[in-house]
């Protein structure tokens, strides 16, 4: 049984002359900056950079219907939080009509970083809606994301939170081709799933069998 949806924060689009890497390690284009439609993501324009299977295997693994926001994740200083647009999207699902229906967030990158200001922008009552937060390769204080969340009363956590650059970072294991490895964090949550174990193999077999080609 379904817990809610997820909502899942992508990172930004590729800028200057970075082009970030897709699960096969291979630069992608069609990591865009600004927002779009269900349609194009399903045609391979994706608005911000994320491995978005893993991202969504996660959520459905976990029993929430996964929901990847359409825009891409450029995240600015808190005094211009608001005006992210990004985050007023994700405001707008949350706040709205059916927002009690989403009981947590991923994000990634970008996205992970503007988990916080959206966290800001809730009434206590509209956080305390929300399982938990996922926030991947945004380094920064976990404990900023932990005081707007705190840990449940039988100390349930509320936040999972890796940089990919200090404490856990030097378990990860991560494919050996991936130059870009904060992209693979989201691969690499999943893989620590003991009990998808088979679903996860099956999952990097197929990833494998799909890059080689």
């Amino acid at each position: 049984m379904s817990k809610g949806k997820m909502l899942i924060l992508p990172g930004v689009g590729n800028h200057d002359d970075v082009v970030y890497q897709d699960d096969c390690g291979k630069p992608n284009s069609n990591y865009v900056k600004g927002s779009g439609t269900d349609e194009e993501r399903q045609k391979g324009k994706t608005f911000g950079a994320l491995h978005d299977l893993y991202a969504k295997k996660f959520a459905e693994w976990n029993h929430y219907d996964p929901e990847v926001l359409n825009v891409s994740g450029e995240a600015y200083t808190q005094r211009m939080a608001p005006m992210i647009p990004q985050v007023q999207a994700a405001l707008t699902r949350l706040k709205g009509k059916g927002g009690k229906d989403y009981k947590a967030l991923y994000g990634f990158s970008g996205g992970g970083y503007n988990i916080l200001p959206i966290l800001e922008h809730l009434s206590p009552g509209e956080r305390d809606n929300l399982d938990i937060v996922i926030v991947l390769a945004a380094p920064g204080s976990v404990e900023a994301y932990k005081k707007l969340l705190p840990a449940r009363s039988d100390g349930t956590p509320r936040v999972i939170y890796y940089d990919g650059k200090s404490g856990d970072s030097s378990s990860y294991n991560l494919p050996p081709f991936a130059s870009d490895k904060h992209m693979f964090l989201p691969w690499w949550l999943l893989s620590q799933d003991a009990s998808h174990k088979d679903e996860f193999n099956t999952l990097e077999k197929d990833r494998q069998t799909r890059c080689s080609k």
